[in-house]
């Protein structure tokens, strides 16, 4: 597949604009045989870029069920830089938890099955690019194992290209925090739950942070405000 790799290298530097690489990027997914992708970009400075083609609706009810506290997906990307199956995120989770939940109703939007490439650039950037089929698992998993190097080449250009070409230099500056803000950031930070401080107090000046910091979740806000400066847990 050396070909297909540099042929596809060549298709990605090619695009002029975002949406044709968007396009190039979907057309190059499908051929390896994945069902469709989501890529999310973040820097402390600059904040969260991303795009997806989840299934219908999973987005949202991701969003909704507030997922990202608990996606065993994010918080493995955040500590390895090997590409992963979610299979691997699912050993040893209690099947009455939320995360094994989140998998389950995963399958029923489409999501057979699914994996993720970490992407950790200098200046404390993170990234991931994650792929799916709506095909079960058994038949995910020999795909993945067919493909998994050459889409993790891919992923690699591919952030490349966009971060140089679409992210810019361009830094947005970070809204200050308030004392108790930073103070129930370095709680979460350390380990220290809502109920053992008290939940609506910690939770109301975490959901502000969050809002001033453009985080997903409460250990997102966490990371930003660490790699801005902010606080020091």
């Amino acid at each position: 597949m050396v070909n297909f790799v540099s042929d596809a290298v060549e298709k990605l530097s090619a695009s002029e604009d975002q949406a044709q690489l968007r396009s190039t990027l979907t057309t190059l997914v499908g051929d390896l045989g994945f069902k469709g992708f989501a890529y999310h970009n973040f820097t402390p400075k600059r904040g969260s870029s991303w795009f997806c083609d989840w299934p219908d609706g999973w987005e949202d009810h991701y969003q909704e069920k507030r997922y990202a506290d608990v996606d065993p997906v994010v918080k493995r990307g955040l500590s390895q830089i090997l590409p992963f199956s979610w299979d691997e995120c699912q050993e040893g989770l209690d099947k009455s938890g939320k995360a094994w939940g989140m998998f389950e109703e995963g399958g029923e939007f489409g999501l057979g099955g699914g994996a993720d490439v970490p992407i950790h650039s200098p200046g404390y950037e993170v990234a991931s690019f994650s792929v799916y089929t709506d095909s079960t698992k058994q038949g995910f998993s020999e795909l993945w194992n067919a493909k998994k190097h050459d889409l993790h080449l891919i992923a690699l250009n591919f952030h490349d290209i966009y971060a140089r070409r679409f992210l810019g230099d361009e830094l947005k500056p970070s809204e200050s925090l308030t004392e108790r803000e930073s103070e129930c950031l370095v709680w979460t930070a350390r380990g220290k739950t809502s109920w053992e401080i008290s939940q609506r107090t910690v939770n109301f000046h975490v959901q502000n942070a969050m809002r001033k910091l453009e985080a997903y979740s409460k250990h997102h806000a966490v990371v930003r405000a660490v790699m801005s400066g902010l606080i020091i847990p």
